[in-house]
């Protein structure tokens, strides 16, 4: 097994500034949140990736967590997913991503059963992700009845980013 290591890092800084000129501008951060994930199956700790880039054209596609493919040609049988990277590379306004659990053995760690997650496209400025990470030991458990993962275009056609790391 190869020696896998994960970061993953976001800063957020916003100011307001109000209309009445009497008053400062309002500003909160920068606030910085970062995951560094060693090589291990513990806390703070990886074994295992899947990264790919799904070209979807009009048609749902899924992927089973326990049967997947490393950058290197490793098979890849996550237990747990401690980080997973989401990016919509469409740029059409009004053609989200539909990310959901699979319709046999759905994985529902990170959405319950009936659970969807909308993801907008980005713009021609900024890209649109999401990113969620659990470092704990446990993390989101993928087991055989919990372990498919769909992604759904609708009608449109665009690429999307996995990035899946885990144990």
């Amino acid at each position: 097994m190869a020696n896998v290591t994960a970061s993953a890092s976001s800063v957020s800084q916003s100011t307001e500034t109000p209309s009445n000129t009497n008053l400062p501008p309002y500003t909160v951060g920068p606030t910085t949140l970062k995951a560094n994930l060693a090589n291990g199956s513990a806390a703070d700790q990886v074994q295992q990736q899947y990264i790919a880039t799904l070209s979807l054209a009009g048609a749902a596609q899924t992927i089973d967590l326990t049967s997947l493919t490393d950058p290197l040609g490793v098979a890849v049988n996550f237990t747990a997913i401690k980080r997973l990277r989401v990016r919509h590379k469409g740029t059409t306004d009004g053609q989200n991503l539909t990310m959901k659990p699979g319709t046999t053995n759905g994985w529902t760690a990170l959405l319950n059963s009936a659970g969807t997650l909308a993801i907008c496209p980005a713009t021609g400025n900024n890209p649109a992700w999401v990113e969620f990470v659990a470092p704990n030991t446990t993390a989101w458990a993928v087991s055989s009845t919990s372990k498919t993962i769909t992604f759904d275009p609708g009608a449109n056609t665009y690429g999307v980013d996995l990035e899946i790391y885990g144990i």
